[in-house]
């Protein structure tokens, strides 16, 4: 099966990658970071570019992972932010529709608002509270519009690649305490189980929203404290905060942890967060 994976350069592009070669040809786009294999640099903002590429590969599925995922980022550069999560969606979209291309697209928790117990289900009306959500809720119903494409909606994605939440906080444990908010909650979603999920829908042609997340609900500091523990860093480093005191510039929501009912009932169930974290340990020597 020839899958094209668009942001191969990101953390779920290279554990998309990683594991889809035993069972898929992998072909990628990136951007900005040079990525060896079966990889193309390209804007895929720009129409013509993102057409002629799904024209050459001619791929049975496009995972659709590039994005401007920086809230704070988006909240700044809404133009870009527009550009890059909901111009560039839209010409894979009508690529995909021209050329008989299956399209699953990664959202995200975010395009809701955060209500207090969390727990949303994919019949849940999104109601974004910052312009990196409102982005990828309109990616979406873009990708929505095709009649057997696939929204993939994770929670807070993390591995030991290089710039996402986990690693980042590593880093920064490297030089002291780190202050996380006690009042944002998640499900945590290793990014390894991610990819074989998407990889499982693409085989079994699931469409519609579907959200792949972790099994526990858990708050950003507790979360963090149990990583930090798993690496040896004193709990205590972990400094509690309310969302608002540690400075954001964009609105973050409460509570966007994701019901996995459906996916559970599919047969694609994810672990713990304990579980997921003994795991993460083992990919030190992979990244």
């Amino acid at each position: 099966m020839k899958m094209l994976v668009t942001g191969i350069s990101g953390q779920l592009g290279y554990w998309l990658a990683e594991i889809g070669e035993e069972s898929c040809e992998i072909f990628g786009t990136y951007l900005t970071r040079h990525v060896e294999g079966n990889n193309f640099r390209i804007d895929l903002s720009e129409r013509d570019s993102a057409f002629s590429l799904v024209e050459r590969i001619r791929p049975y599925c496009v995972v659709h992972c590039a994005a401007a995922s920086r809230v704070e980022f988006c909240e700044q550069n809404k133009n870009e932010a527009w550009r890059v999560n909901v111009t560039a969606t839209k010409n894979i979209a009508d690529a995909c529709a021209k050329y008989s291309a299956k399209l699953i697209f990664i959202s995200t928790d975010y395009v809701f608002g955060g209500r207090e117990g969390g727990m949303y289900t994919e019949d849940d009306i999104p109601n974004p509270v910052n312009y990196y959500g409102k982005t990828k809720m309109a990616g979406e119903e873009i990708a929505l519009s095709l009649p057997a494409s696939l929204v993939v909606r994770p929670s807070l994605i993390f591995s030991l690649f290089p710039g996402n939440y986990a690693y980042s906080i590593l880093q920064k444990l490297k030089s002291g305490a780190v202050s996380v908010a006690t009042d944002m909650l998640a499900t945590p979603t290793p990014a390894p189980e991610l990819a074989r999920a998407i990889l499982h829908s693409a085989e079994k042609d699931l469409a519609g929203i579907i959200h792949f997340a972790g099994a526990t609900r858990i708050s950003r500091y507790e979360f963090t404290k149990k990583l930090a523990e798993t690496f040896g860093y004193d709990p205590a480093m972990i400094r509690p905060a309310k969302a608002f005191e540690i400075g954001f510039t964009a609105p973050r929501p409460g509570d966007t942890s994701l019901d996995t009912s459906k996916a559970a009932g599919l047969g694609l169930r994810f672990p713990s967060v304990d579980n997921a974290l003994d795991d993460l340990k083992k990919q030190r020597m992979q990244i």
